[in-house]
């Protein structure tokens, strides 16, 4: 008699399984909310399984429940992600980390002069569809407290100083306090000239010409600009002027010598020829030239 056997296939998965961080009620971790992690590991089977909890990468708890609750959270803010092991001692892959940024940008830049106009948004990202109210701080004290996002400071001058917000939900909930941005205030600045091309020619008249100059591009409408460039110094240098000074008085009389001298200001280290000139008539010299009874000199 003759047996025959039926082949059976068995497809083995070495994969790990990958977990995912769940935040409820979202990714935003707010000051005195309570906020539940939840690590979620999929394709995990029916394994009983421990779960690992990290904060910045170290290990912050240990458990056999796959919810992490965090009460009134205050200093809690930073990367959260989890690690499964079964009870065979297999682990699974580490999740993605999860994270909370508030921010503030400055337009149009954090360097602006006395007079001009700027603007301050505070950017809460992944702040939902609440409706949030905005606290602002100069050098850590509140300046004001609005609704909108954006503050604009009109004809700015002693407003020089570090700014921050924090927002509000409606329903009381505080995000984190910002990072602070330095807003600088310097002088007047020169006249603003608008070019069509990527070229400025300036033409030097005096030495108030020179100083700082840089750029910035725009485009669309309303325009959308860039940031300021680096400064670029100009320096000016004014031409050399010849002074002629005279030794023992302009004011002399026949019989007597007299001695001239001409400096050079702003000459610097050149070596310079002198020509000295009376009524149309050169003379030869170094800088110091001596009349004899040149009467009619």
């Amino acid at each position: 008699m003759l047996f025959q056997s039926t082949s059976t296939h068995m497809c083995i998965n070495t994969a790990r399984p990958k977990p995912v961080v769940k935040v409820t009620p979202d990714q935003r971790v707010f000051r005195g909310e309570t906020v539940t992690l939840t690590c979620d590991i999929q394709r995990g089977g029916n394994f009983q399984w421990t779960y690992s909890w990290f904060k910045d990468g170290s290990v912050i708890r240990r458990v056999t429940e796959r919810v992490y609750t965090i009460t009134s959270v205050s200093d809690n803010s930073g990367k959260y992600s989890c690690r499964g092991e079964r009870s065979d001692s297999q682990r699974s892959d580490s999740s993605a980390a999860v994270t909370l940024t508030v921010s503030v940008k400055v337009t149009p830049d954090q360097r602006v002069f006395r007079g001009e106009t700027v603007t301050l948004t505070c950017d809460i990202q992944r702040g939902g569809n609440f409706q949030w109210t905005y606290s602002w701080f100069k050098d850590g004290s509140v300046i004001r407290r609005v609704t909108e996002r954006v503050y604009t400071i009109t004809s700015v001058s002693d407003n020089s100083g570090e700014y921050s917000c924090r927002g509000e939900r409606s329903d009381s909930q505080r995000s984190d306090t910002s990072a602070a941005v330095t807003l600088t205030v310097s002088g007047e600045s020169k006249a603003k000239t608008k070019t069509e091309t990527n070229s400025y020619r300036v033409k030097i008249d005096s030495v108030s010409d020179g100083g700082q100059y840089w750029c910035r591009a725009g485009r669309g409408k309303p325009v959308y600009y860039t940031q300021y460039s680096d400064a670029l110094w100009v320096n000016v240098t004014v031409s050399p002027k010849a002074v002629v000074t005279v030794r023992p008085d302009e004011q002399v009389f026949r019989g007597e010598t007299v001695a001239l001298r001409c400096d050079v200001k702003w000459g610097g280290d050149t070596e310079w020829t002198y020509r000295w000139e009376t009524e149309g008539t050169n003379y030869q010299h170094n800088s110091l030239y001596t009349a004899n009874d040149h009467s009619e000199s």
